[in-house]
């Protein structure tokens, strides 16, 4: 390693003029790669790939950042180049990935590292939706990481951006997968823009992350959570609920210590500064952040003038605040000059993680004084309650944080830090699994262990681990043990067990639907409710009017009616009218205006505004009605989409057809829209752009929804 700065100086005088087979969708040069192999030997790897500059002015450092994830165990190789080409990457990572020893298991990208941004792929976010047909590519596209982590995912090259070259636009292939499933973990390590390219700011952050490893390793029992203003739709009962999960995830009420502090943003006086001395004080581990927000700010208060995204708006805007933003923000450069004494911090807010510029809010908590070492944040916006808790607590196992985010299947999620770094693994000794990764990968334990944690096992997120093996390895008598996780005291284990039966979105599925209406805990009640509206029968038409009226949170009830609304039958209609006399004698007015208002949707603006265009409008005015029905899946519009599929002249609103019928996976006769798929692919003269939009469309319908709560 002495003589790699000289080695590095001569990359700059040697020119990339090789050219490489056509491989991923396009030529790209071949570069010359320094490879520092690790210096153990060990089960699995990990690969620091960075640029020739950032490792010039910090090589001392990386190589001791290097050193203490070996020390953990993990062989870490170093890749060095002028990354240009998001392929170069690629290529080097599947090489890694497919070899026999010491297989890889994560990435960090650290400096200049080229940028995927992917269109045409929203459908595998949790909320970003814009008009595909949008020529700006920036506003359309979603920066992400998949193309790294995702190994199985195929995009097709578009172009570079013209003004930032790091920006590499490409899109799905109609013969990739449809749904994400990350074979490796990964993560991202970029300074903020600076005048005179000070790299004291990541010698820090590595400086900071070298002092923590070598401590003894810490255990997660030191909590925070917050949720800022209007999220979880203002409900009470939500808030209280994640605070009853996150205890039985994390085993909490077994750990000596512990603490669990939860602030909601009516709790607390004062509340951005209470806010900043709970993140100051020393011993912390985790802080979870629900709150609104963009790239350089987050809501936490109320305020008018404050512009927020909402889920379903994606296009991205001027998002400027007023510079005197007192109690109800907090901004990017308040948290750079806080001490934040949290080692892992998760930020569930709109675009706090917009890689494509270095300047974001997941960066500011990185680099910020104090403990940080690991970020997790969204690219674009994100839909409220993704149940982000769902898989955390492989955290007290002793996962590293990039091992537990491996899971999450979002293109919007990243992290930002060291994805190595873990807590302690707070098993006993004598358990022989220690899901996910700490001994044994809960995956390779025996089918009948599994079962034994299942029945015994006294930490519900243990259970609820076991469970989800057991499926993974599709045993005979899974479904035993998935009607006692549907009837399992803990909250965990009964949101697993909703989750994994409706991966199968069949009869069996949708005749049990009715019973999680009754659950304890408010997110099952939701998903049930939101699945009943995607799903479309008149049978659950009875069950969402009753729950309109009695359920006790306000985001269960606006999701009823919103479910009425989508499955729009004459039935559903007279359900809304018995709601409106029902509300009369008791609602404040909030709830009577969205079911006034989703009557009229029903009654006056589809037939009235929306459906005429779409029949005999122009082929613009088509695709712009036809684009409507993505977010908002009125399935008495589905008629008009199958009709404008099989028998429009134009190919493009063919296509819009197609690919907006590829939404509704969960719906009861999506066997209809398959055969008139499959019908055109028969076709052997059908337009490329259309066989490609029904290709595409129709995986998705076969393998279903990217994320099962998030249709």
């Amino acid at each position: 390693m002495n003589n790699f700065k000289a080695y590095i100086l001569f990359l700059f005088l040697l020119p990339a003029i090789i050219r490489s087979p056509l491989v991923f969708g396009r030529e790209f040069p071949k570069i010359p790669i320094i490879t520092e192999p690790p210096t153990i030997a060990g089960a699995s790897s990990f690969a620091i790939f960075v640029d020739s500059t950032t490792f010039v002015n910090t090589s001392s450092w990386l190589l001791k950042y290097r050193k203490s994830i070996e020390n953990d165990g993990l062989a870490t190789y170093i890749l060095i180049a002028n990354w240009s080409y998001p392929e170069q990457l690629k290529e080097v990572i599947q090489d890694l990935y497919r070899q026999k020893k010491h297989k890889l298991e994560g990435i960090v990208l650290i400096g200049e590292i080229p940028i995927v941004m992917l269109l045409d792929a929203q459908y595998l976010t949790s909320a970003f939706r814009t008009d595909p047909t949008n020529q700006d590519l920036f506003k359309t596209s979603v920066p992400t990481d998949r193309f790294y982590d995702d190994l199985d995912l195929k995009c097709d090259f578009v172009q570079q951006d013209s003004a930032n070259r790091l920006l590499h636009y490409y899109r799905l292939s109609p013969d990739s997968v449809q749904k994400l499933e990350k074979e490796i973990y990964s993560a991202r390590i970029q300074i903020p823009p600076d005048p005179d390219r000070n790299y004291k700011i990541l010698i820090n952050y590595f400086k900071k992350i070298v002092r923590i490893k070598s401590a003894p390793r810490d255990v997660l029992d030191n909590i925070l959570a917050f949720t800022g203003f209007n999220y979880m739709s203002g409900s009470h009962t939500a808030f209280l609920d994640e605070m009853v999960t996150l205890r039985e995830i994390f085993n909490l009420q077994n750990l000596t210590n512990s603490r669990l502090q939860s602030i909601d943003y009516r709790s607390l006086p004062n509340l951005k500064q209470q806010l900043f001395r709970y993140l100051s004080i020393s011993a912390g581990d985790l802080f979870l952040m629900h709150a609104h927000g963009n790239e350089e700010n987050q809501y936490i208060l109320e305020k008018e003038s404050i512009p927020i995204i909402a889920e379903e708006n994606s296009a991205r805007q001027n998002q400027s605040v007023p510079e005197n933003t007192d109690e109800t923000t907090i901004t990017m450069n308040e948290i750079g000059k806080r001490t934040i004494n949290c080692e892992v911090v998760l930020l569930d807010v709109c675009y706090n993680g917009a890689f494509q510029s270095p300047r974001n809010m997941a960066y500011a908590y990185l680099f910020s004084p104090g403990e940080v070492v690991v970020v997790m944040a969204n690219s674009v916006n994100v839909r409220q309650d993704i149940s982000l808790v769902e898989n955390l607590g492989s955290l007290a196992f002793g996962a590293r944080v990039g091992q537990w985010h491996q899971v999450e299947r979002y293109l919007e999620s990243h992290l930002f830090g060291d994805p190595t770094f873990r807590f302690a693994n707070t098993l006993h000794k004598d358990e022989a699994c220690s899901p996910p990764f700490e001994k044994t990968p809960i995956i390779e334990c025996n089918p009948g262990y599994l079962k034994k944690i299942i029945k015994e096992s006294p930490w519900p997120y243990l259970r609820a681990s076991a469970l989800d093996a057991l499926h993974q390895l599709r045993v005979d008598d899974f479904d035993e043990f998935l009607q006692a996780g549907l009837k399992d005291p803990a909250n965990i284990v009964r949101l697993k067990s909703w989750f994994l039966l409706a991966e199968k979105r069949d009869t069996a599925f949708q005749t049990r639907l009715p019973d999680g209406l009754n659950d304890s805990y408010e997110l099952i009640r939701r998903n049930c409710v939101i699945w009943m509206g995607e799903i479309g029968s008149n049978s659950f038409v009875q069950h969402l009017a009753r729950v309109a009226v009695q359920d006790p949170s306000e985001r269960v009830l606006f999701n009823a009616l919103t479910s009425l609304k989508l499955i729009g039958t004459q039935e559903a209609r007279t359900a809304l009218k018995w709601i409106l006399s029902e509300l009369t004698n008791f609602d404040d007015g909030k709830f009577l205006q969205q079911a006034r208002a989703n009557l009229f949707t029903m009654t006056q603006w589809l037939p009235n505004e929306i459906f005429p265009p779409l029949t005999t409008g122009t082929e613009e005015e088509k695709i712009k009605h036809i684009q409507l029905f993505r977010a908002n899946r009125h399935l008495i519009a589905l008629p008009i989409l199958l009709f404008l599929y099989e028998n429009d002249k134009s190919v493009a609103v063919r296509a819009a057809a197609a690919e907006v019928m590829g939404w509704f996976a969960f719906y009861e006769k999506r066997k209809i829209i398959l055969e008139s798929f499959e019908k055109a692919l028969q076709n052997t003269e059908l337009d490329l752009k259309l066989r490609t939009a029904t290709q595409l469309a129709r995986q998705r319908l076969i393998e279903g929804p990217n994320k099962i709560n998030t249709p």
